[in-house]
């Protein structure tokens, strides 16, 4: 069986905080999975690690766990005590880099539990073992890298990106349970020059409202609008066609 995961959307920011509390994007995905994974009081972030979990290695080596009868090949580092978090679960997730020996090196993992009784981070990696404990190092702290793609140059990037004046239609009053077939853009495997990251004083808190689906082709293209709790004005980056961005929100089972 499968627990908890979290979902991700794939995006590209027109403004993170609009007066404060309207995030703005462009995506390929539906109406109806934004507001499934961006729903009312989730925390919108930049990275599938778990709120509160701190990746900071304590003094003992990474170790392989074979064990073909239970589980693939795997590899389990021991972190300093933490907050507990068994997700993503599972295995086989997604890849994330991770930067480690004071940011001189970057191992591609695929988590399998974060935290797993609050000190031990569990993946998978097509790194050997020695690769592993010479980047993941005694007491280094382990922090995620983000691979973006190169920004895309729209012909509707120089029209304003302001909220439009005109009505926004809602396509939803409530979110759906069943995920629309449109799926989002896969993340370029070439690392973009530009690293578009959610401002270290915004909040992306999601309000009780569904997000809208905004249309007003002689103002801006088509994008959606979430609302967000009052936070730190930010309208950053500013136009269209800005890099795909990765973000998380709520958990799905």
């Amino acid at each position: 069986v499968w627990g908890a995961d979290i979902c991700k959307l794939d995006i590209r920011p027109t403004t993170w905080a609009w007066a404060g509390n309207a995030f703005i994007f462009e995506s390929t995905d539906s109406l109806d999975v934004i507001n499934m994974c961006f729903g009312p009081n989730t925390l919108i972030t930049n990275t599938p690690i778990p709120n509160g979990v701190v990746l900071k290695r304590d003094s003992s080596d990474c170790i392989l766990q074979s064990n073909p009868l239970n589980h693939p090949d795997r590899y389990k580092c021991l972190i300093q005590p933490t907050v507990a978090s068994s997700d993503p679960g599972g295995h086989g997730n997604d890849d994330v880099t991770l930067s480690g020996a004071e940011n001189e090196c970057a191992i591609t993992v695929q988590p399998v539990t974060w935290s797993w009784g609050r000190t031990a981070f569990i993946f998978q990696s097509d790194s050997s073992l020695d690769e592993i404990n010479t980047c993941f190092a005694a007491n280094i702290l382990l922090t995620e890298i983000h691979t973006l793609s190169p920004p895309t140059t729209s012909p509707l990037a120089v029209l304003s990106d302001k909220p439009s004046a005109q009505p926004t239609f809602q396509l939803s009053d409530v979110p759906s349970m069943h995920p629309s077939p449109a799926t989002s853009n896969a993340l370029s495997a070439q690392p973009s020059t530009t690293k578009l990251s959610i401002p270290s004083d915004v909040t992306l808190l999601r309000g009780d409202s569904p997000c809208v689906f905004q249309v007003n082709p002689s103002n801006h293209p088509d994008r959606f609008k979430c609302f967000i709790d009052p936070t730190e004005v930010s309208s950053d980056p500013g136009g269209y066609g800005n890099a795909l961005t990765r973000v998380w929100g709520a958990d799905i089972c």
